[in-house]
């Protein structure tokens, strides 16, 4: 590739950027009317095999009060379904991860059970840090629009084991966790580069590619219904997304960076 064609690559994605950028409101908005008219088939979503704990984490300076949608919807399937302690996600990123995994330690002793965390955007790097650090006491990980890393470490080392952090955020990097970990991603972000987010394959990880914003991540009804088929499964028992009902919510196969 010229020097000329990576000019013209970065202008057109710089372009996207600020095109999808300025619709993420209106999109979330639509994407929220389009939750509430999907219900019945939200409804049909697999319940709870197992009264199964589940933690939201909301995004960057989001409260509880940001996941509601997502927290009702599998509370009405039949799982535990928690918000962190604190007002907001706000602060030091290792601070908010250090209270999150403390929380996660407490809810699995006195559950005598593994916690599920599910994090939106920067809840979902810390999701998988706590993740990282207690996998004995984590069940599964499941992120929505998480930026796992930079755009230049997914585009030139995808398999290094060390992080390459942003600052002000917690960038826990591309690699496999130990644990199943299901990361939902749109290529048409307006919040970040899509290539921030696919982590490495492996036998318990995998990735859905959905359409929709950043901002809507947490009641897009495609996002919904993969969580609730991902926390849907038996205990201690995990198998990939089979992409049901992809003619209503298309999730294409996420493609590799380049």
């Amino acid at each position: 590739m010229t020097g000329t064609d990576r000019l013209l690559e970065k202008t057109h994605r710089q372009a996207r950027r600020l095109v999808f950028g300025a619709l993420e409101f209106p999109r979330a908005a639509h994407e929220f009317g389009t939750m509430l008219a999907a219900m019945p088939l939200l409804a049909s979503a697999p319940r709870a095999k197992g009264r199964r704990l589940v933690l939201v984490i909301p995004g960057m300076s989001g409260g509880n009060g940001s996941t509601t949608a997502v927290r009702s919807y599998l509370q009405s399937l039949g799982h535990s379904v928690h918000g962190p302690r604190f007002a907001a996600n706000k602060g030091a990123p290792e601070r908010v991860a250090r209270c999150i995994a403390e929380q996660v330690v407490d809810m699995a002793a006195q559950h005598d059970q593994r916690v599920a965390l599910v994090g939106w955007s920067v809840g979902g790097c810390i999701a998988r840090e706590v993740a990282k650090r207690h996998p004995g006491q984590v069940d599964q990980v499941i992120t929505l629009g998480a930026p796992l890393g930079s755009t230049r470490r997914a585009l030139s080392d995808r398999s290094a084991a060390t992080p390459d952090r942003t600052p002000g955020l917690l960038a826990p990097g591309f690699a496999a966790l130990s644990v199943p970990s299901t990361v939902i991603y749109s290529r048409s972000d307006g919040v970040f580069d899509w290539r921030r987010y696919p982590q490495d394959e492996g036998p318990y990880s995998e990735n859905i590619e959905v359409h929709g914003s950043h901002m809507g991540m947490a009641h897009h009804p495609a996002v919904m219904r993969i969580v609730a088929d991902r926390l849907g499964q038996p205990l201690g028992r995990w198998t990939p997304y089979r992409r049901e009902l992809r003619w209503l919510f298309p999730a294409p196969p996420a493609a590799a960076a380049a």
